[in-house]
């Protein structure tokens, strides 16, 4: 069976076993009965007791509805707590969010139901301004290594700069745009979860991200010619390549946004945040 599909028949046999016996397995985590939804108990039940049921799902035999509840009578006590259903919508949460396109985030829409999508805004919120944070510390941590660069060429022989010394500063600055990329995406796809409009992001990556990139591409194109770095060497085509990439991306999540409010789907402009 394609992997793929077999994923796709896998999540599905999930959210009928925990619509069909969605009472019982809320009893087994102590959750009021109806609380969670089918998709979100079956969510629970992937992170509590998925590494069992992959054995048990096939192509010709697809995951049977006994197995599932006879793992469920299996779980230590310490997992059949209310805690375990939270730890699995928050790894589920950040599993549909870090890492992905911008784009990607957007269109998946809500993931919870309303009041699990409430519960989780300050959650969120937190990750948002925690990449932001690595964000403003990334761009300081850049204009350093970019400083240093500059300080050699004003020493004597600072034509002849240290290759070696030059190599490092040169892997520290790939290695913080590669962080960089990194967060600028997880801190936009967390805002838009929190309902945040793709303008007021946008706004907030030129000027945290783009438009130091953008001034950091052009001063490492004059050092890298300067310095006769090897082509294959240099962090300016890198730097143009992220920024490149991120505003790209934003583009794309925005006119995403513009259909979906076209087609009614969310507010123009709204925040829930």
């Amino acid at each position: 069976m394609d992997e793929n599909r077999r994923e796709a028949l896998y999540w599905e046999r999930l959210r009928t076993i925990a619509a069909d016996h969605g009472e019982r397995i809320s009893r087994v985590f102590r959750l009021r009965p109806g609380y969670l939804e089918a998709d979100e108990l079956a969510i629970v039940l992937n992170f509590a007791l998925g590494r069992s049921l992959d054995a048990l799902h096939a192509e010709d035999a697809p995951l049977a509805t006994e197995a599932v509840l006879e793992a469920l009578t299996a779980l230590p006590p310490d997992a059949c707590h209310p805690r375990t259903a939270v730890d699995a919508l928050v790894w589920y949460d950040r599993g549909a969010s870090q890492g992905r396109r911008v784009p990607t985030v957007i269109a998946q829409g809500a993931l919870f139901q309303p009041s699990i999508e409430r519960a989780f805004r300050d959650r969120r919120r937190e990750r948002t301004g925690h990449s932001m944070r690595c964000l403003v510390e990334n761009q300081r941590e850049l204009a350093r290594a970019v400083e240093s660069l500059v300080d050699a060429l004003g020493e004597p022989g600072g034509n002849q700069a240290s290759r070696s010394a030059l190599r490092a500063n040169m892997k520290r600055i790939q290695s913080l745009l590669r962080s960089s990329e990194w967060h600028a995406r997880a801190a936009a796809s967390w805002a838009v979860k929190n309902g945040f409009s793709m303008d007021g992001i946008s706004q907030a990556l030129f000027r945290l991200l783009l438009q130091p990139l953008r001034r950091m591409g052009r001063l490492m194109t004059a050092l890298e010619t300067h310095l006769d770095i090897p082509q294959d060497q240099r962090c300016s085509p890198r730097i143009n390549r992220v920024s490149r990439r991120v505003l790209l991306e934003l583009m794309d999540a925005a006119a995403i946004e513009c259909e979906q409010e076209a087609a009614g789907c969310i507010h123009a402009g709204g925040s829930t945040g």
